[in-house]
């Protein structure tokens, strides 16, 4: 069985987390009666003047980002697997974590 972009992605975010335990996170569970539940990934600013960083995870899509910027990625209208969505989207979220000073600790 082929996983979805969402368990691909969580998967992936694990992963990453396990190693390294420094990075401060938390996941929230979002119910919704009218889009469906949906995951949110935060990451509190590791110093002033740094922005938040998060990762929406939905059916079919997944949202990355920070206060001043999003970006969402999803398989329609691309030629691309759902693993290599959640692989573009993970690698926007390591890229914001890295930028943001997040995984210098």
């Amino acid at each position: 069985m082929t996983e979805s972009l969402s368990s691909s992605f969580e998967r992936m975010v694990r992963e990453f987390l396990e190693g390294h335990p420094s990075v401060q996170h938390r996941w929230k569970e979002v119910p919704s009666p009218w889009w469906g539940p949906r995951k949110d990934l935060i990451f509190e600013s590791p110093r002033p003047g740094v922005s938040s960083v998060f990762a929406t995870i939905c059916d079919g899509q997944i949202t990355v980002g920070t206060a001043t910027d999003d970006e969402d990625f999803e398989r329609f209208g691309r030629k691309l697997s759902e693993m290599e969505v959640a692989q573009l989207a993970f690698a926007r979220l390591v890229q914001l974590l890295r930028e943001g000073g997040y995984l210098d600790a």
